[in-house]
């Protein structure tokens, strides 16, 4: 996602995110994410977004909704 904005946006988020009131760690934030992402994708429902899905190699679709599982 980060890819995508320009630079004047990220850096306008990373000074957001050291300020009050504000304040937010944003490795948090990126993690919170990720676990939403990945908590969506073992329930399915990313799939059917062909967007999202297909930027993502098999592989790593398969790992992420077969993680845990054994």
């Amino acid at each position: 996602m980060a890819r995508d904005l320009p630079e004047g946006k990220l850096a306008e988020i990373v000074n957001l995110s050291r300020q009050e009131p504000h304040d937010f760690p944003l490795a948090v934030v990126g993690i919170n994410i990720t676990a939403i992402l990945i908590t969506r994708l073992r329930l399915g429902e990313l799939l059917e977004n062909h967007s999202i899905t297909s930027k993502l190699p098999t592989d790593i679709v398969k790992v992420v909704l077969n993680h845990g599982a054994q």
